[in-house]
């Protein structure tokens, strides 16, 4: 004697054939894409001066890193300047800038005190992300106007290290 099992429509049907198993394949699907957005490769941290867009001279390069050194030294205090050609997948400099913030970490985890100034000759622009323990010493809109007034000039004449110099400075200034 044969038993009948009594299902429900959607026991029925494959799992892509019932709202709820197209629910199940969109929930993993989009799981899927915001993981992957986040994981996209950033470049490595090398140090305070971070020139993967090659702008700058090795002296250069000597000079900022000790200006940014001996600010950290005295307030704890971070600064990590970027050079790049790309934003490695992400869609421009401003999301870039915050990922690669984010990642690297810069500043003291406990105080949250970094900045990151991201440089691009190739794509004309440029970003200054604060750490939120810099809020109170440091707003965007002061960052913005360091990077109108003081990086910008330089930048159009082609300057880059004279504008990043001027940005650190005018940013130590600031967070002192």
């Amino acid at each position: 004697m044969l038993t009948k099992i009594k299902m429900t429509s959607d026991e029925a049907l494959p799992l892509w054939g019932s709202w709820r198993g197209l629910f199940v394949v969109l929930l993993v699907f989009f799981s899927f894409a915001f993981v992957a957005d986040e994981t996209k490769p950033l470049p490595a941290y090398t140090g305070f001066v971070n020139d993967f867009e090659n702008i700058l001279t090795p002296e250069q390069e000597r000079v900022l890193t000790q200006i940014i050194s001996a600010h950290e030294k005295k307030t704890s205090n971070e600064i990590a300047v970027v050079t790049v050609n790309n934003f490695y997948g992400y869609q421009n400099i401003n999301d870039f800038s915050l990922n690669l913030a984010n990642a690297w970490g810069v500043g003291k985890k406990e105080k949250n005190n970094g900045v990151v100034i991201v440089v691009s000759k190739y794509w004309s622009g440029v970003s200054i992300k604060n750490g939120l323990g810099m809020t109170d010493k440091i707003t965007d809109s002061e960052t913005k106007k360091i990077i109108d007034q003081k990086m910008l000039p330089y930048f159009r004449s082609e300057l880059f290290y004279e504008g990043i110099k001027e940005g650190v400075e005018a940013i130590i200034l600031e967070i002192k």
